[in-house]
């Protein structure tokens, strides 16, 4: 029997990072730049002709942080889903 609990967690997770990696959507529909998310604050660290590479780097370091940390977290229930999926074609 696969535990439900299991499939939640991987609903919250792949919620979390589909939100929280948006790009289009708040581009289309926020007007102010105070109210971007982290996705396109990364985008105006670069120019159209030149970008700051070690700004701009730094500040991926920084945003790919809670993605590791949700995986971190979240790395015990997904090695048990795939061992229990393993398990059930015995």
């Amino acid at each position: 029997m696969y535990p439900t609990y299991l499939a939640f967690i991987w609903i919250a997770v792949t919620t979390f990072l589909q939100h929280y990696n948006e790009f289009i959507g708040p581009l289309l529909y926020l007007n102010t730049v105070e109210h971007f998310p982290l996705a396109l604050g990364l985008r105006m660290f670069q120019g159209t002709y030149r970008a700051d590479w070690p700004t701009l780097m730094a500040a991926s370091a920084i945003f790919i942080g809670p993605t590791i940390i949700v995986f971190l977290v979240a790395q015990r229930h997904f090695i048990r889903g795939i061992h229990l999926t393993g398990l059930a074609g015995r």
